[in-house]
Formats: structure tokens, C-alpha cells, sequence
């Protein structure tokens, strides 16, 4: 491309055999432009208005460079170029200049022959580039890449890096000091066909490495995995995305650290707080937050079911029996409510009234389970059997919906079912 450009410029001078034109035309160019004549210095005949601004120099500092423009380099890069331009046609070469104020800035010098001035030394047409950015970024890559090499030759943490451009995904620990490596080449395909990743943790984890392979990012995630363990452990990832020159996101570098007994520890705590202390289900805070986290992010195809439970003729256990009998029975009901409904979340509002949300089940199969919870749902009071029998009101519907607004209709569902008799569900479905 640029030998090219440098002939169709030949190609121009010859023919209208006046500089002015071209001048008018390199002055356009952003680059830095300039026509080299190579004596026992090299003699700047030429250059366009953008030279000096990209070397950082006025005219009346540069004025007594012109008689030797390979001074602005340091030493040892000016016998570099000065060698390319005595012994070469066309180069290209990387040099560092120092500017007036002594700041060091690098500069990518492209240059070939011409013949479009008469002379008898040889004539070069050059452009120089600032490329200080880009050879910043280059070495802040080794630099970053000689830490990795230490880091994972010194520390037993468990490492990865993810090579954008390959799609590969190297883990390594140090073991005894030992660096043992795992190369899985493909890793997004890998990734989503496997179990490395725990399959409710997956999307999250699939998405944060993706978005760090787009955009610099620098952050930390939690997400379950066999990286550490045999099994699935609790992870969190130290991750940051390294760029190369060019300022393209090369790699993925990480650290991942085992936090498992530190999750647990964290749940037991939370259990502490969001659980019922008596039966051990939710208390009415923490099962309305997870009722509104699951209906946030609900599309309009998926189904709920949301039902308020009283016991039925409660006072009559404590009147008759005890508050020691009563608080039985309301261990006995809720140990099989959390049976029946395993897969969903099961609340207590508060004395005798429980609640149970759930999704992706039917109307039908949702009352077959009450049915089945009322097979030897008794309370054993001195030997006796004492019947447990309960009401329910419960509201079907699909997307996302108001909580309080549910939970208002499926109480009214309740009280209605208790006016009709008790021991009965009333479910319905709402438009």
C-alpha cells in the first residue's frame, strides 16, 4: 500500500513537474510528511505541516535540525536509521525522539526511494507516526505477562487465562512448585456443553467473561464450579482484561479463590435472619423478596401460583390443649408444606397462616399436592390423634405482577374458602 502511494506521488510530480500542487495536497494529510536527501547527515528538503506537530517541535526549534533531522532521535536509534536509509531502498523502522521539553515519545518512520528529485545523493519520502500510545500498551502486555509467569510460578491460588482471538482457556496451580497446567482448547463450546460450571451459575459466569473479552473490565464474580474441587464449590473470581498495542482486548486474566466454607458460613447467618425460627420456612420479609426478585425479571409465558394457608380452628388446639400442642401443630404443618412443595418457597406470615409460591406447575397438580399433604396431616396429643385440617386461597397467573396486589387476592380467596366450610382450596386464575 504505501510503495503505491508513493509511486501514483511520483507519478503526480512528473507529470505536472510543480511542487506547489503537492505540497497543497500533503499538507491535507494527518501524517506526518517529509522528503529526506542522505548525505553524511540526513537533509530534510521537505515536510508537510503535520511533521512538526506530531515530532513536537515549532519551525524555530527545528530550524537548525534541518541539516540533520536524525538528531531529534536518541543516539543509538539515529545510527539505526541513518544505517536503514544508507543500505535499503525501502524500511521501516521504530525510533525513540526526544522533544524539547526532553519528554521521550516513539515514532514509526516509513521511507522509500524516489526518484522525483534530481540529485545526486539518494532521496527518500517518509512518514512518521506517533506510536508512543500503542508502544506503551505493548509493554505494559510483557510487563503484564512477566507478572502472570511470577505470579503463577510463586502462589498456589488457581489461575486461568482466557486467549480471546483462540478461544482457549488455560487453568494453572502450582503444586509443590510445580506449575501444572489445563489447556481447553474451544473453551465457549466446552463451556456450554459441561458441567465445569454449575448449570444456575453458567449464564451469569458465560456473560461476565464475555462482556470482559469486549470491554475493559476489571471486577470480581461468585458462581459455583469443578475448577477447585471435585465436586461444586463456591468460587469468586478476581478477573482483568489485558489489551494488546493496538488497544484490542488480548486475553482474560484471573484469580480464583475457594470461598465455599465462606458462602456456607454467609447462608447459615442469612438462614438466621430470613427463617422462621419456629419452623424453620421463610419468615414473611424474606419469602416477599424472593417472591419480587422472581416476578422482576418473569416473562409473560411463565406460570405462577401464589396461595395463603390458614390452619383451621387454631385457637381451639391452644384453648383446649395448650400453646405447647399449638406450636406442634404448626411445626407438623409446615415440616409438610416444605415436603410438598420442595420446589417452590414456602413462607409463614405469622401465627397460624403460611404461604407458598411457585411456578411452572398446574392448577390440578397444585391441589393434588394439597390433597396428598392431607393424608396423616394429626397431631398426636397424649396418644390421641387429633386432625389437622387447613384452607387455602390461591391465585394462578402468568408474568409479572404487583405482589401485593397477588397476595390481596389470594387472602379474600382464603377467607372466602373458610366461609364456604374450611378444610377446602379455592383456586383461580387471574386474566
Amino acid at each position: 500500500m504505501y510503495k503505491n502511494f508513493i509511486n501514483s506521488f511520483t507519478s503526480i510530480i512528473t507529470s505536472t513537474g510543480n511542487r506547489n500542487p503537492i505540497e497543497s495536497i500533503l499538507d491535507k494529510f494527518a501524517t506526518g510528511i517529509a522528503v529526506f536527501e542522505i548525505r553524511d547527515t540526513i537533509h530534510v528538503l521537505y515536510m508537510n505541516s503535520h511533521m512538526l506537530s506530531t515530532i513536537g517541535y515549532t519551525w524555530e526549534q527545528y530550524r537548525d535540525k534541518l541539516n540533520d533531522a536524525a538528531s531529534i532521535f536518541v543516539e543509538e536509534d539515529a545510527w539505526r536509521l541513518y544505517n536503514e536509509v544508507n543500505t535499503k531502498t525501502e524500511f521501516s523502522i521504530d525510533c525513540k525522539g526526544v522533544r524539547p521539553d526532553g519528554t521521550i515519545r516513539w515514532y514509526q518512520i516509513l521511507g522509500a526511494q524516489v526518484d522525483f528529485v534530481k540529485s545526486v545523493y539518494p532521496v527518500f519520502l517518509v512518514t512518521i507516526i506517533d506510536i508512543s500510545s500503542y508502544k506503551a500498551m505493548e509493554k505494559n502486555l510483557i510487563v503484564n505477562s512477566e507478572r502472570y509467569r511470577i505470579f503463577e510460578e510463586t502462589t498456589e491460588a488457581f489461575l486461568f487465562e482466557y486467549k480471546v482471538k483462540d478461544d482457549c482457556m488455560i487453568f494453572s496451580t502450582n503444586k509443590s512448585g510445580t506449575v501444572e497446567r489445563r489447556v481447553i482448547e474451544k473453551y465457549s463450546e466446552f463451556n456450554h456443553n459441561s458441567s465445569f460450571v454449575h448449570p444456575e451459575d453458567r449464564p451469569h459466569f458465560t456473560r461476565v467473561l464475555m462482556e470482559a473479552c469486549v470491554k475493559p473490565t476489571k471486577s470480581s464474580i461468585e458462581y459455583r464450579s469443578k475448577a477447585i474441587a471435585d465436586d461444586y464449590a463456591w468460587c469468586r473470581t478476581y478477573y482483568v482484561s489485558v489489551m494488546n498495542e493496538y488497544g484490542q482486548i488480548e486475553s482474560v486474566f484471573g484469580r480464583i479463590q475457594n470461598i465455599d466454607e465462606e458462602v456456607k458460613k454467609r447462608n447459615e447467618m442469612a438462614n438466621l435472619v430470613e427463617k422462621d425460627r419456629l419452623t424453620g420456612v421463610y419468615n414473611r420479609d424474606a419469602f416477599m423478596n424472593r417472591v419480587e426478585k422472581s416476578l422482576e425479571c418473569a416473562n409473560e409465558e411463565r406460570s405462577f401460583i401464589f396461595s395463603m394457608i390458614d390452619i383451621d380452628n387454631f385457637k381451639g388446639f391452644n384453648d383446649t390443649y395448650g400453646h405447647i400442642v399449638g406450636d406442634d401443630v404448626i411445626t407438623i404443618f409446615a415440616e409438610k408444606l416444605k415436603i410438598a412443595f420442595g420446589d417452590g418457597v414456602v413462607g409463614r406470615f405469622g401465627g397460624d397462616e403460611f404461604t407458598v409460591f411457585i411456578s411452572g406447575i398446574s392448577k390440578s397438580e397444585f391441589e393434588k399436592r394439597f390433597d396428598i399433604l392431607k393424608n396423616g396431616l394429626y397431631c398426636d396429643v397424649m396418644g390421641q390423634k387429633v386432625d389437622i385440617t387447613f384452607s387455602v386461597g390461591a391465585i394462578r397467573f402468568k408474568g409479572s405482577r404487583r405482589v401485593n396486589y397477588i397476595l390481596d387476592k389470594a387472602d379474600k380467596l382464603m377467607y372466602e374458602a373458610k366461609e364456604e366450610g374450611k378444610d377446602r382450596i379455592i383456586t383461580r386464575t387471574l386474566r
